[in-house]
């Protein structure tokens, strides 16, 4: 079968995005992708991301996802899941050399050819789109399919959907979801050895000198086979950079063959000797910094859980509702159906919580543009920020919300 890919880019500002001039952070760029390099001295076409900002924009054939200090490519081949997370100058990811095993940024269906920038598996069809351009959030999307041929199954389709949303704060939530049909038998769907068991997962993987810690500080040791049982928070750490980690499903780690380190969240139960017709999906964040352990997972560790802290939202022309965060980790985000919460057209809306929201939250409302907020108490510095979404709006908070705050937001 002939192999298909493209990239997609979706006009969801006012402007139009131009193809291969975006070289954030002082990047230089030559307007061509880059291939995968691990070279310390060159940070390749993406550039480096700018404090305060979370953008995605083309560079080639590619597109380049970048935050304070690091950046994500997405390559134009393959199933376009990232082939490089650079921090700085370091690109952190690692590889597996085996074909059913975690590498790179992607989902897998073991013991399947994986679906990452690096699978060996042929015949997909898939596309990588920029849902938000920023420069508050950003984000991408990547979507494939692949059908599966015999000896693993006469018929059917696998088929995947992820999105990465990047905020100006360092913090990353991704969504995966992996769809399946029923399979009777592992033994015939297995690129490498006979008799393994199906696991479903969604992952990233690091390259090997990383060191994982729970938020006590406490070492985790990777393992080889099914890997070690993580908890939900977790951070990763090498020379000078820091990643906390939050998990809504249970995860693992595990030595790759070759030496990277991966990171997974099962999408299903762990082992199964067959697999059922269905969806999975599951939400992990991430949080990128320098900052100690403890106080990057604190504005992440709402994503433990579906919804997170509660958000109130009145609107003087009479909505009313209390909503939770979506798959992108925003208030009023992707729900799986559509994106912004329709508060029912122009108003001016108060947001207050008795619950308590960390910093560096966001609201995507539809149908309405926003002017500036205030506060009650009064905030100072640049606390917030809007972006203007094709008639929606998205306003991005540097600071939490208590019980007892009030934030009111006039329609423009």
């Amino acid at each position: 079968m002939v192999r298909r890919t493209a990239l997609v880019i979706a006009l969801v500002g006012a402007g139009c995005i131009k193809l291969a001039d975006f070289h954030p952070g002082g990047g230089s760029g030559s307007g061509t992708p880059d291939a995968r390099t691990a070279d310390a001295a060159n940070p390749g076409e993406c550039g480096n991301g700018m404090p305060g900002q979370a953008t995605a924009s083309m560079s080639g054939s590619a597109i380049c996802a970048a935050g304070p200090g690091y950046v994500l490519r997405f390559p134009g081949s393959s199933f376009h899941y990232p082939d490089q997370l650079r921090i700085g100058t370091a690109d952190v990811l690692g590889t597996s050399s085996a074909c059913n095993e975690e590498s790179l940024i992607g989902e897998d269906a073991y013991p399947m050819k994986r679906f990452s920038s690096d699978s060996t598996a042929t015949g997909e069809t898939a596309s990588a789109t920029i849902i938000l351009p920023g420069p508050t959030v950003a984000k991408v999307a990547v979507n494939w399919s692949l059908p599966l041929m015999s000896p693993c199954a006469s018929s059917g389709m696998v088929s995947g959907h992820s999105t990465f949303t990047l905020f100006p704060d360092g913090r990353l939530v991704r969504y995966d979801e992996l769809t399946t049909p029923a399979l009777a038998s592992q033994t015939n769907c297995d690129c490498d050895s006979a008799a393994q068991l199906f696991l479903l997962t969604a992952y990233i993987t690091f390259e090997p000198n990383i060191t994982i810690t729970k938020q006590t500080g406490e070492t985790i040791f990777p393992s080889t086979g099914e890997g070690m049982a993580m908890p939900q928070l977790v951070c990763v750490s090498d020379n000078g950079w820091r990643i906390a980690i939050v998990e809504q499903l249970v995860g693992r780690a595990r030595n790759a063959t070759g030496g990277g380190i991966a990171l997974t969240t099962d999408l299903d139960n762990t082992g199964a000797m067959s697999l059922s017709a269905g969806t999975r999906g599951g939400i992990t964040a991430y949080k990128i910094g320098t900052d100690t352990c403890v106080n990057l997972l604190a504005p992440i560790a709402q994503y433990m859980n579906a919804t997170g802290p509660q958000l109130h939202v009145h609107s003087a022309n009479g909505f009313d509702d209390t909503i939770g965060t979506e798959r992108d980790g925003m208030y009023g985000g992707d729900n799986g159906t559509g994106n912004g919460l329709p508060t029912g057209g122009p108003g001016t809306l108060t947001l207050t919580t008795a619950d308590t929201i960390p910093p560096g939250w966001a609201l995507w409302v539809s149908g309405l543009t926003l002017g500036q907020p205030s506060a009650t108490p009064a905030r100072t510095g640049n606390w917030f920020a809007i972006q203007n979404v094709a008639g929606d709006a998205i306003i991005w908070f540097r600071d939490g919300l208590a019980a007892g705050q009030t934030i009111t937001v006039p329609a423009s």
